[in-house]
């Protein structure tokens, strides 16, 4: 408990939800650090990815949080739609790192984010599965649940975890593409970009939880 207190007080971790899907009613603490060795985030092309591991030594693997949205206006890095060349970015493929394992897949464990500045955007293309207002129907007021599409803002948290692994480090990259907001799809006729996470070094860390 003394080093839970420490990294509130400190900041390293702090108070969110536990569970994206269920918004406030998952409010805990965040073990998922936001500051320190096993937190890193990089920016391109206006879109910040952060990235953060907890070690669990019962399963002898690590636990990773990934946090992507557009910056804001107001945040030091942030580029204009002019010189990024679009308005919002689809998430299509992403590309892991753990140890020497590659790992390459369609978008995010069904979800395909669309990043707006700010935040990001629910709708049927993000959500295709539905997902997320499945998972958090009964928490949702009236308005909420009529709507067809949410500007939420917030970050785009995707949560998962390594299989038993003795891998040294955690990294990859994440590819989006121009979102067309008429079609709701990505635009073919302009280049995506990868947006890459800063590699961390896994060491396994003096408190174990």
């Amino acid at each position: 408990m003394r080093e839970h207190t420490r990294k509130l007080l400190d900041g390293e971790c702090t108070a969110s939800m536990l569970v994206p899907e269920m918004g406030q009613s998952s409010l805990g603490v965040n073990l998922f650090p936001i500051r320190g060795d096993l937190f890193a985030n990089k920016v391109t092309k206006n879109v910040s990815i952060s990235s953060s591991l907890v070690y669990m030594v019962e399963m002898g693997s690590w636990a990773y949080s990934i946090r992507m949205r557009q910056l804001r206006s107001d945040e030091e890095g942030y580029e204009t739609e002019e010189k990024r060349g679009f308005k919002n970015c689809i998430l299509t493929s992403r590309h892991l790192i753990i140890g020497d394992q590659h790992v390459r897949g369609e978008a995010v464990i069904g979800f395909y984010p669309i990043l707006c500045e700010g935040g990001w955007i629910l709708n049927s293309r993000s959500d295709p599965h539905h997902q997320y207002t499945r998972s958090r129907y009964v928490f949702l007021d009236a308005e909420e649940k009529r709507l067809e599409e949410t500007r939420k803002e917030e970050e785009f948290i995707y949560q998962s975890r390594t299989g038993p692994s003795r891998a040294e480090i955690f990294g990859g990259d994440f590819h989006f593409v121009p979102y067309d907001e008429k079609s709701q799809n990505g635009r073919s006729d302009q280049a995506g970009f990868d947006a890459a996470m800063v590699s961390i070094p896994l060491r396994t860390p003096k408190f174990l939880y």
